[in-house]
């Protein structure tokens, strides 16, 4: 038997999170006996180093001009590799990648939902969406939170509805020891400059920390970032906030840091703080979609929208060391027990299988 055959979709082949997850999901697949590719409808935006993280995969760049040229496009890649499960991601990788899957009649076509889509543009997404869900024989929601946003905004029905949440590879994390607290400490934050991320509110919590003389160093880039570095001067604390650019070892930036702050206005399920909490930095998160599935009593949740209460959640963090030893603690076994890549690999395994079985279809059979 051949080995099965899955083509995943996603609008930009830039270093976001969810492209970072889909990533990791295709190698452990591929490891796991798949033919697992990748189409990506437009580039990385031009960083050279985002594109790193895909140079040893079968990917395939269509950028096409006008838009609606995706549609064959992808059809033709279709055709062509044949796929038992084309599997999409985020708004518009499901638009046009679950037409092109349905006009070539792909036995199995999944989406996953990362974010909140039906926040911004919900007049035009949510009719679009329940069109699509049709063509879909399961969606995917990272979050539980997220899925009952799908539901409650978007109008899908619940039982159409996958919850996988998001896993790291992280048995390398978990065995680090924990830092020693820093006389200046350093609140540490990674991810794309973009206003749904709440930088802003990070750099405007700095100067009310009144009880501790602390740093924010952040790692990646994006459309708000000279904004935020006008922000950072007019508050006077631009000597205190370094901008990284964008970084391929987050995870040893981490090994650095006092506290992991994630300072969202809304999230789907974050993959960074999956990893902070994996190498036992506390964290101090908005109490934001999949934030309070992974913080709940293992960090610290605090008002979105509020520089202050970001500020006492970052004080409290470094101050009652008691509360954070806990918070580290459970934080860590939660990721052992409920947020490794085996177990998003698995379910994802599982989900395929099951929709194949339904269609009478072998996992590596014909068509």
């Amino acid at each position: 038997m051949t080995r099965p055959r899955l083509l995943m979709v996603i609008e930009t082949l830039g270093a976001g999170g969810r492209e970072i997850a889909m990533v990791a999901l295709v190698r452990a697949l591929r490891e796991r006996g798949w033919d697992a590719r990748v189409v990506g409808l437009c580039g990385s935006e031009g960083n050279a180093p985002a594109n790193s993280l895909w140079e040893d995969l079968p990917v395939v760049f269509l950028q096409p001009h006008p838009k609606i040229l995706r549609v064959p496009l992808l059809v033709r890649e279709i055709h062509a590799v044949q796929p038992q499960v084309v599997h999409t991601h985020l708004f518009s990788g499901g638009l046009w990648g679950r037409i092109a899957a349905r006009i070539v009649g792909v036995p199995v076509i999944v989406h996953t939902h990362g974010g909140f889509v039906f926040r911004d543009k919900r007049w035009k997404r949510v009719p679009v969406e329940r069109v699509l869900a049709g063509f879909s024989d399961r969606v995917i929601s990272v979050s539980e939170s997220l899925a009952d946003h799908l539901v409650r905004a978007g109008g899908l029905a619940p039982n159409s509805i996958t919850v996988i949440r998001n896993g790291i590879n992280c048995d390398s994390l978990l065995d680090r020891p924990l830092r020693k607290p820093s006389e200046r400490p350093t609140l540490f934050s990674a991810g794309r400059f973009t206003p749904v991320k709440g930088y802003d509110l990070l750099i405007r919590a700095l100067p009310l920390l009144k009880r501790t003389a602390c740093r924010i160093v952040l790692a990646g880039d994006g459309p708000e970032r000279q904004a935020l570095e006008r922000l950072a001067g007019e508050l006077g604390c631009a000597d205190r906030v370094t901008f990284l650019g964008y970084r391929h070892d987050v995870r040893e930036l981490l090994a650095t840091a006092d506290v992991y702050v994630a300072p969202s206005r809304s999230e789907g399920m974050s993959n960074a703080i999956i990893e902070a909490m994996a190498a036992g930095v506390p964290v101090v998160a908005t109490a934001v979609g999949g934030n309070t599935e992974l913080l709940a009593d293992a960090g610290r949740l605090v008002a979105p929208e509020d520089p202050a209460a970001l500020a006492r959640g970052i004080e409290e963090a470094l101050l009652e060391h008691d509360q954070t030893r806990e918070f580290i603690g459970k934080a860590r076994n939660r990721v052992r027990r409920q947020y490794t890549m085996d177990r998003v690999t698995r379910e994802h395994e599982v989900l395929y299988h099951e929709c194949l079985a339904d269609k009478g279809i072998e996992p590596g059979g014909a068509r």
